[in-house]
């Protein structure tokens, strides 16, 4: 294809040339700036970067929503929705768009694409719409100056990559059943040193606003506990059991289930490598489950690890 366009070229001036090659290339590069603008923002609301979003808006840049009565929303400043990003705490909002339509005349630029929201620590859609973001061309480079969407809960289709497309692509087989699916719960975590874990595997697993919870006692003897989502979960421990090795087998399993609600009792045992003679730790995984008609989710993991002193009863330990 190389040498079939310079062939193309060669009657062609140098200087038309150079214009025909010149300008889509100036048209993408500013394209892809209004677009890593936007992301920049996103960004900045999913880690309540408040510094971030500030950097990617113009002075007295308006918010609204098309809907209502009217059919537009009250206006908002842009920076009062920044200021309760910032006083939210733990996860913020991820907002994804996909495939963006940018359009550029000269300093003003348009951005349109569809989106979704999903809560944070959460991984099904909150709700999806239309984006539009109106940028202008300073001497700063791109700023938002106008944000308008649009607001829907129904029809909102998952973007491929993210936490929701996950969620809502689980495999079958890993939530057939109350056996598949702690089966591949201790599945996903496990492997060798060096091989990555497929979180996205792991997020399919929970039901919005799962938790996973470990206690235990600290170096002063107090109990302690820790509250986490599965994406905290992933992140806090996925660098660790990819370096060394990690492997969780479930050894022995009491479940009882009441209407929609099962509770099991699973004990496990954890290794480093999986021919080791000899676990490395043991204990117990309290696992909330929930079966909503088609499959199963994992609603909460409360765990606690055996120690001297906390010994796993001889009950917990009756194979399964």
């Amino acid at each position: 294809m190389h040498f079939s366009l310079r062939r193309r070229l060669a009657p062609i001036t140098a200087a038309i040339a150079a214009i025909l090659l010149a300008a889509p290339v100036h048209a993408q590069t500013e394209e892809g700036a209004v677009v890593m603008v936007v992301k920049k923002f996103f960004d900045g609301m999913r880690t309540r970067d408040t510094t971030l979003m500030r950097s990617t808006v113009a002075p007295g840049a308006v918010l609204r929503s098309a809907g209502g009565p009217t059919g537009l929303g009250d206006p908002s400043t842009v920076d009062a929705f920044i200021e309760r990003v910032g006083k939210g705490s733990g996860l913020g909002n991820d907002e994804q768009i996909e495939n963006p339509k940018v359009f550029i005349d000269g300093q003003l630029a348009s951005l349109w694409a569809y989106f979704t929201l999903v809560r944070g620590g959460e991984t099904r859609i909150n709700h999806c719409g239309v984006d539009e973001f109106l940028l202008r061309k300073g001497p700063d480079g791109w700023k938002v100056f106008f944000i308008l969407d649009t607001h829907r809960t129904e029809g909102c289709t998952p973007i491929a990559g993210t936490s929701a497309a996950a969620a809502a692509a689980a495999d079958p087989k890993d939530v057939a059943s109350q056996g598949a699916i702690l089966a591949a719960l201790y599945d996903v975590i496990s492997g060798p040193a060096g091989k990555r874990r497929d979180w996205d595997r792991f997020r399919s697993l929970f039901v919005a606003d799962a938790r996973l919870i470990p206690t235990g006692v600290g170096p002063d003897g107090k109990a302690r506990i820790r509250t986490m989502t599965p994406d905290e979960y992933a992140t806090a421990t996925g660098s660790r059991l990819e370096q060394s090795g990690f492997f969780e087998k479930e050894i022995s399993r009491t479940a009882e289930t009441y209407g929609n609600v099962t509770q099991a009792f699973s004990t496990y045992e954890s290794r480093h490598a999986a021919a080791d003679e000899k676990p490395f730790a043991r204990g117990i995984n309290s696992i909330q489950l929930y079966y909503d008609g088609t499959r199963w989710w994992v609603v909460t993991i409360y765990w606690d690890s055996e120690r001297p002193g906390n010994a796993i009863p001889a009950r917990f330990l009756k194979k399964p």
